[in-house]
C-alpha cells in the first residue's frame, strides 16, 4: 500500500517539475551570491542585461588536479572572449581561507572573473563541485549541471549566451 502511494507522489512531483530543478522557471534573483572574494565586484548594474555563468569551484586548493584548477581556465576563456555579453562568477568554498587566499588563487591560475564565497541561498541544493548554473540575458536559468563540453545541453547553453 505504501509503495503505490510513494510512486504516485514521486510521479506527481516529477510531472510538476519539483524533482528536477532544471525544469523550473528559476531566475538569477532566486539565488543569493556570496560575498566578494576576488576579481571584479558584482553589482546589479554589472549583471543587468548580461548572461551569467556561475561555476561552482568546490573547495579551492592549490592542487592543479583539483576540479577548480581543471575547469576554471575554460571559464576564464569564456570571460575573456565574451565579457561584453556574459558575466562569469566563480562560486568558491574554502574552509579557513581568507579573501587574500582567494586573491592569490585567482592570481596563480590567472583568473580575472569574479570569485564569490559560494551561494548564500539557492531554491534547490546546488552541488559545490563540478557544477555550473547558466542564466540567459533575461536572468532565466537555462542550464543546471556539469560543465562538460561533451554534454550537448551544456554546449547549447554556452552557445545561447555567447551569440
Amino acid at each position: 500500500m505504501l509503495k503505490p502511494l510513494l510512486f504516485a507522489l514521486v510521479s506527481t512531483l516529477t510531472l510538476l517539475g519539483a524533482a528536477d530543478p532544471s525544469t523550473k522557471n528559476y531566475q538569477l534573483r532566486d539565488f543569493n551570491l556570496g560575498a566578494h572574494l576576488a576579481g571584479p565586484h558584482l553589482t546589479e548594474a554589472t549583471l543587468k542585461g548580461k548572461a551569467v555563468a556561475v561555476v561552482c569551484m568546490g573547495t579551492i586548493s592549490s592542487n592543479r588536479n583539483s576540479w577548480a584548477a581543471a575547469w576554471t581556465p575554460e571559464f576564464e576563456e569564456l570571460h575573456q572572449k565574451s565579457s561584453a555579453k556574459v558575466t562569469v562568477v566563480g562560486a568558491a568554498w574554502g574552509k579557513g581561507m581568507t579573501p587574500k587566499d582567494f586573491g592569490e588563487y585567482a592570481k596563480k591560475f590567472k583568473l580575472d572573473f569574479a570569485i564569490i564565497a559560494g551561494l548564500e541561498h539557492a531554491p534547490f541544493d546546488v552541488p559545490r563541485d563540478g557544477h555550473c548554473l547558466i542564466f540567459n540575458r533575461d536572468g532565466k536559468l537555462i542550464y543546471n549541471g556539469q560543465p562538460n563540453k561533451g554534454n550537448a545541453e551544456f554546449r547549447e547553453a554556452i552557445k545561447t549566451i555567447t551569440e
